[in-house]
């Protein structure tokens, strides 16, 4: 028993003289920097990791070589000991700090900025709760990029740098912030970039916003045209590859010669994709009615303007209606105009257009078409309307002079030139390119007339007219559906709507289900009940050239050689019509 007590006072004694031996337990970071600098050695060494014993020997070196100077030293001991009261642990915030504080006084002014960025660390750590300390961390790992490379943001896909290093940087309402007076915000993804030049503003890192005023973006063209967009205020989330800004004022004075355009504009990062390669920057005026004199070619344009990268395009609103194109010839009369929701402006190169509602002018008479492709080729001023698949592009033109319907794929016309080419064929034109059907205005075929009706109760040409003489001639496409028959509805009619709309009976606004009806529908029913004359003048043109030219001379100037004429038919055929193409 006796060996048995004294064991175990022999034990313990044994096990307090090794605890007596063991170092102490670290309350904080001495003040004197020798003692600090050991106890950080084996704060930093503790856990035998070689990255948290290189980052401290780089540090070391660094006090060494006075790029940390003696009179810094306190104040980084006094954050340290803030941090370590907070239990901050050595592989995460400290190994940032001790990086940041070798960052900021590499940079330009390392002295001020390290004043700056101790400051804000106070600031967090005031208001870092133990255990929430992930900011402080965060903080120093941005801090240290921006003192190095001047980068604000990065992430595996894109990075956001400002490219000045005058800044001031400050802690407010619990936020770091970085104030810049006059800095170039660059976004940078592999091959593509966007800039905003001369900006000033403020860098919240912690929310990855930057708010700035003023600034511009600069774009060039192709062929060497300058477009400057100035900024207001503006925000960017950093986070995003691109921006948006508002009350943006445009220069282009290839377009608007000192006038400057108030809108918004857009820009973004694009890779590889061609959908939208060189797309941006995007701008778009809050004016909604713009009058641009000469486009070239004598061209105007009046409509809402708005930039994609190197392409302009006029389009509609729903406030001022469709975008309008007039055309001019050298003699100052007007050979065109057409409406569209969009056209796609080229200065002096070309314009192009999508279902355009066109008119033809020469003298007091037109060719017209509700919805045509348009193309204008500036250089040469050749005009050019082509028929499309849509269903409103299938509408023949219509001709007043010669009060004939033209179903024709085309109709170009060099505009100062005294003739129309009607069907103008390009190299390696199809079969079905060749044809041409000359239709008179006061046309009737009963053959044609019986077919559209089918096997329905009543003809549908019958029931165009009555419902129109009630409902009026624009009609809801569903409505009229029902009165075809009441078990149809606008998908089950479609088919007959575009065989409508190919002979010229109505137009189909399929985008708002509306039907628009024509003469022709009053002139078809109305002969097929006798009840006004007609005739059947129909003439098909099947050539490998032109089907038709017009000759827009005065007869009095024409000679024998410059007779209009339609190629491609018998000539007894032809002469029905020829007296209206001399």
């Amino acid at each position: 028993m006796i060996n048995k007590i004294t064991s175990c006072i022999f034990l313990c004694f044994f096990s307090l003289s090794l605890f007596a031996q063991q170092p102490a337990k670290l309350e904080k970071f001495s003040e004197n920097p020798e003692a600090f600098m050991k106890e950080l050695e084996g704060f930093m060494g503790a856990s035998k990791n070689q990255t948290l014993i290189d980052e401290y020997n780089d540090f070391e070196k660094a006090i060494k070589k006075a790029v940390i100077k003696p009179e810094e030293m306190p104040r980084i001991i006094a954050t340290a000991n803030s941090m370590y009261a907070l239990r901050m642990n050595a592989s995460s915030q400290f190994l940032s700090y001790l990086k940041c504080l070798q960052a900021v006084k590499m940079a330009e002014k390392g002295e001020e900025k390290l004043v700056e960025l101790l400051n804000v660390m106070d600031g967090l750590l005031a208001d870092v709760s133990k255990g929430q300390d992930l900011a402080l961390k965060n903080f120093l790992d941005f801090a240290t990029t921006l003192y190095e490379k001047n980068v604000i943001f990065t992430d595996n896909y894109f990075n956001w740098t400002a490219s000045s290093s005058k800044t001031k940087m400050e802690y407010a309402d619990k936020k770091p912030v970085i104030h810049y007076e006059k800095t170039n915000l660059i976004a940078n993804r592999k091959i593509d970039s966007i800039q905003v030049l001369d900006v000033q503003g403020d860098l919240f890192p912690s929310i990855n916003i930057f708010k700035g005023k003023n600034g511009k973006v600069v774009w060039r063209k192709t062929n060497g045209d300058v477009i400057e967009a100035t900024l207001d205020t503006f925000t960017i989330d950093l986070r995003k590859s691109g921006f948006i800004a508002s009350n943006v004022k445009l220069s282009y004075p290839l377009f608007f010669k000192t006038t400057t355009l108030l809108g918004k504009l857009e820009d973004k990062l694009v890779i590889e994709n061609k959908a939208v390669e060189g797309s941006y920057p995007r701008f778009e005026s809050y004016e909604k009615r713009i009058d641009i004199k000469d486009i070239g070619g004598g061209a105007d344009y009046r409509g809402s303007f708005k930039l994609q990268g190197s392409s302009v395009y006029g389009y509609g609103s729903k406030e001022e209606g469709k975008a309008q194109i007039q055309i001019y010839n050298d003699k100052k009369a007007k050979v065109y105009q057409g409406y569209s929701d969009l056209f796609i402006i080229r200065k002096g190169d070309r314009i192009v257009g999508e279902k355009v509602q066109s008119t033809l002018y020469f003298d007091k008479d037109s060719i017209t078409h509700p919805s045509v492709g348009f193309r204008y080729d500036i250089q040469p001023k050749e005009l050019t309307l082509e028929r499309g698949n849509n269903a409103g592009d299938r509408n023949p033109f219509s001709n007043s002079f010669h009060k004939v319907n033209i179903n024709s794929d085309k109709v170009s016309w060099l505009i100062n030139k005294d003739t129309i080419q009607i069907n103008e064929k390009k190299a390696l034109a199809s079969a079905a390119d060749l044809k041409v059907t000359f239709e008179s205005l006061k046309f009737y075929d009963e053959v044609d007339y019986r077919k559209l009706q089918g096997i329905g109760s009543s003809n549908p040409l019958a029931t165009l007219q009555t419902v129109s003489q009630s409902n009026g001639r624009e009609l809801d496409a569903e409505m009229l559906a029902k009165e075809i028959n009441p078990k149809f509805d606008e998908k089950t009619c479609q088919s007959l709507y575009f065989e409508l709309v190919s002979k010229g009976f109505v137009d189909y606004d399929i985008e708002n289900h509306k039907i628009y009806v024509k003469d022709k529908v009053f002139h078809y029913a109305d002969a097929s009940q006798k009840k006004s004359d007609f005739d059947n003048i129909e003439i098909e043109s099947e050539f490998d050239k032109s089907n038709a030219i017009m000759d827009l001379k005065d007869p009095k100037e024409r000679d024998v050689n410059s007779r209009g004429e339609i190629v491609g038919v018998e000539s007894k055929t032809a002469s029905c019509l020829e007296t209206n193409w001399k």
